[in-house]
């Protein structure tokens, strides 16, 4: 009976409190400035280019941890329509912007061949401490190798949640080879890695947002939440492998530490890979007061209709 209650009582909240499913159209003004004069309308997608993702803490001299902070950061590439049209460049008319992120992750599961997880998937560390997610105003294209310029002025924030969340690697080999294969050449000289694929599927909630960037994500009635999609890769094939990562305050606040061989079981404490991402929008109207006062009474009557059934039995 009492898992009767407990799948009662979510679905009344999951009926109240559903999100949308879709992508919302949002205006976005890259010259920050008040008014209409630079507003983009339809925005669909914000596509970053490949940057870095660090996952602190993740190795040991046995296989993957149980839960560590994966840190990311990249430059803007484009902000496009719903057609993939590009709207913006970024570096148009001198304004640059860049992405930075950190959250804490647990390995779900691990399949184990001599220490490495040839396949594991994770999930959302609500426990972590470091939350956080930027876009960033910057004066220039922020470096991927030194891992400098990417922390500037915040125009928007917002934490990763638990909903929707999801994550994988898999790999691919597990014989090293180069870990910076980009066209810039080998800047990570004796430092290899293993090779392999991921995806990861993470919800942000926005918490602030610059009127003069978004001047339609700050109704007071909204909540915006923010799907952010990233595809993680290894060797870095595009870009340089960062050798520090922001903690969202400032620049190379985390050292890149993999010791000689990225991911493999008694080499560095971390894992670095390459990330590629976009973001959509999405919003979700607050329930009202009047709302909130129903939910509460219908789960008050689901509580009482469980227990006066409980009682007939």
């Amino acid at each position: 009976m009492k898992f009767a209650k407990q799948t009662l009582m979510t679905g009344a909240i999951l009926a109240v409190l559903a999100l949308p499913a879709r992508a919302d159209l949002i205006t976005f003004d890259p010259t920050g400035t008040p008014g209409a004069g630079g507003n983009l309308s339809n925005v669909a997608l914000f596509d970053w280019v490949p940057g870095s993702a660090l996952a602190v803490n993740a190795n040991s001299s046995t296989g993957l941890n149980g839960s560590f902070t994966t840190y990311f950061q990249a430059n803007l590439g484009t902000v496009q329509a719903a057609d993939t049209s590009s709207l913006f460049t970024n570096g148009g008319g001198g304004n640059f912007f860049t992405a930075v992120a950190g959250f804490g992750e647990t390995v779900t599961s691990c399949n184990n061949v001599g220490g490495f997880c040839t396949n594991a998937t994770f999930g959302f560390d609500s426990s972590n401490t470091t939350n956080f997610f930027d876009i960033f105003k910057v004066p220039g294209t922020a470096d991927n190798l030194t891992g400098g310029g990417f922390t500037g002025t915040a125009i928007l924030s917002g934490q990763v949640i638990g909903s929707g969340f999801s994550s994988n690697f898999a790999l691919s080999d597990t014989n090293p080879s180069n870990l910076d294969q980009s066209p810039n050449g080998n800047q990570w000289p004796g430092v290899s890695t293993v090779s392999g694929t991921g995806a990861s599927d993470i919800t942000i909630r926005i918490t602030f947002a610059d009127p003069n960037y978004f001047p339609d994500l700050t109704a007071g009635s909204l909540i915006t939440f923010s799907a952010f999609n990233t595809s993680q890769i290894l060797p870095f094939k595009q870009v340089d492998p960062s050798r520090c990562m922001s903690n969202g305050l400032t620049d190379c606040a985390i050292t890149s530490n993999v010791g000689m061989f990225n991911g493999a079981p008694g080499s560095g404490p971390d894992i670095l890979f390459q990330a590629d991402a976009n973001q959509s929008f999405t919003r979700a109207t607050v329930p009202e007061p009047g709302t909130l006062a129903l939910l509460g009474l219908g789960m008050l009557m689901v509580s009482g209709f469980v227990g006066k059934r409980q009682k007939r039995q």
